[in-house]
Formats: structure tokens, C-alpha cells, sequence
């Protein structure tokens, strides 16, 4: 990381794991900056960052299909995961879930190279770190 960005967590809420906190000190910036107004704004007090990934058991579960349960999880970037059990899902039978990723154009995409539109066969830990990883692209 440059100079100007660091890591803190000195004001991080407790028990919140998967948060970062992300620093921007950008004094130093200022100075090579000709702005008055940048120059004034960058002196105020740093800002702090939270990003706070879903969790599996944030998720929604609503009944689907004959015999199956589905969740839309709506993420920051745009992204939008469908979390689908059912019988004819990957893995469904086995009580495993199937993911399916939707872009911000609308459309089912592979936004982490899995080499097609759903991910099958995912535990729920599987299914929260999925979703943590779309979260970041």
C-alpha cells in the first residue's frame, strides 16, 4: 500500500468479523495539489471505511418450486446471486446449494471464472464465501 493508505481497526465495532477498515490519510496528497479548496478539504479528519460482507444467515429463504427454497441477495456492486435447493439444483438432492450470478447489465454472468452461470454443490459456508468473493469484484 502507498503512503497515503493504510489499514486500521482502531475503530472497529466488536465481533464483527469480515469487516476492514480501510484509512485514507491524505496529507501528503495536499501538498503536490495547487487546489485551495482540495487542500482545505483533504485537512479535515481522515475517513474510515466499512465494508461488511453478507452472511449466510442474513439471506432470505423463500419457498420455491415443488420442493425447494430460493434467496436473491441484491449486492452493493451491482451483482445480484440467486441461492436456490431443490431437487433438480446441483446438489440439491444431497442438501447442498446452487448459486447463480447475475450482472449489473441483467443478465446471468461468470464474474469469478467458474466456466459457467451457476456454482452447485455449495454448503452454506461455501454459498457465504461465494457471495464475499462477488461482493469484491
Amino acid at each position: 500500500m502507498s503512503e497515503n493508505c493504510r489499514t486500521s481497526s482502531k475503530r472497529a465495532p466488536p465481533g464483527r468479523p469480515g469487516e476492514f477498515f480501510l484509512y485514507l490519510g491524505a496529507k501528503r496528497a495536499a501538498d503536490s495539489m495547487p487546489s485551495k479548496k482540495v487542500k482545505k478539504a483533504l485537512d479535515k479528519p481522515p475517513i474510515v471505511w466499512y465494508i461488511v460482507y453478507m452472511k449466510f444467515e442474513d439471506l432470505k429463504f423463500e419457498k420455491r418450486f415443488e420442493d425447494g427454497v430460493q434467496a436473491l441477495a441484491e449486492l452493493p456492486n451491482g451483482y445480484e446471486v440467486s441461492i436456490i435447493k431443490n431437487s433438480l439444483s446441483y446438489g440439491g438432492d444431497k442438501g447442498l446449494y446452487e448459486i447463480g450470478v447475475y450482472g449489473p447489465h441483467g443478465g446471468m454472468c461468470d464474474p469469478l471464472g467458474w466456466g459457467d452461470d451457476v456454482k452447485g454443490w455449495l454448503t452454506p459456508e461455501d454459498v457465504e464465501h461465494y457471495i464475499q468473493r462477488i461482493e469484491r469484484v
